[in-house]
């Protein structure tokens, strides 16, 4: 069955169990060690990718990532967030997440080059004057989609801040996306965290989807999957 887009051959990463002291100390307030990334812009276009890439400003968490996740370190694209970037050959990572609050979900729209809406679904976040206030989005998923498609809706941030279970130390990273399907996973993930007492052992994850398109074609894209596996430690 023909398709437009081919994942490659995913590396799937396994962890030992170090100690749960290191992911006790991560905090939302902590900076962030690196970014990892579903996609790139390559000759200025957009590209998804099958496997993680990262971004750190710290070399020694670069080449330390680099050897646990099967990739070498390279410079970082000018306009990178981080010096240095690793394209790993891992679509599946181990990683702990210290609480429930280590998962956020809020909605933006943006419209020429600022933030105009910012809520979570229920109530503004912000501008102060407004903070706290009903925000007027629609209850159904389905009908933000819809707003948001006619650019008149905000889109899902979803933000996920954790550790390498393999490397606690190396500190806390970040992973940012826009994906509805994403968002809409995330109430039954902050449930299972919640039922959790402590840290949890997790599993990032890029997943594929085909989608018919009609004539035995199928669309391929890639989504985020966070799955709680249990207990840290």
């Amino acid at each position: 069955m023909p398709i437009t887009a081919i994942a490659r051959k995913s590396h799937v990463v396994t962890t030992s169990a170090p100690s749960p002291g290191a992911a006790d100390r991560h905090t939302e307030a902590e900076p962030a060690a690196g970014q990892f990334y579903m996609g790139r812009r390559l000759d200025n276009r957009p590209e998804s990718l099958a496997t993680w890439r990262i971004e750190t400003s710290d070399v020694a968490v670069g080449s330390g990532v680099a050897e646990l996740l099967g990739a070498a370190p390279a410079p970082s694209a000018p306009g990178a967030i981080g010096a240095v970037e690793v394209q790993t050959r891992a679509s599946e990572v181990r990683i702990v997440l210290a609480a429930n609050s280590a998962v956020t979900t809020d909605m933006r729209l943006w419209g020429q080059g600022r933030l105009t809406h910012h809520c979570d679904g229920i109530v503004h976040l912000s501008p102060a004057p407004v903070s706290g206030e009903l925000c007027g989005c629609p209850t159904l998923m389905a009908e933000r989609k819809a707003l948001a498609k006619a650019g008149r809706g905000p889109h899902p941030s979803a933000t996920v801040r954790f550790r390498l279970a393999q490397a606690p130390a190396f500190g806390q990273f970040r992973f940012q996306s826009a994906s509805w399907k994403f968002a809409e996973s995330l109430p039954g993930v902050r449930a299972a965290l919640a039922a959790i007492e402590g840290a949890a052992l997790c599993e990032l994850a890029i997943r594929r989807v085909d989608v018919p398109v009609g004539g035995g074609s199928c669309l391929a894209y890639r989504i985020p999957v966070l799955t709680v596996l249990g207990p840290w430690g």
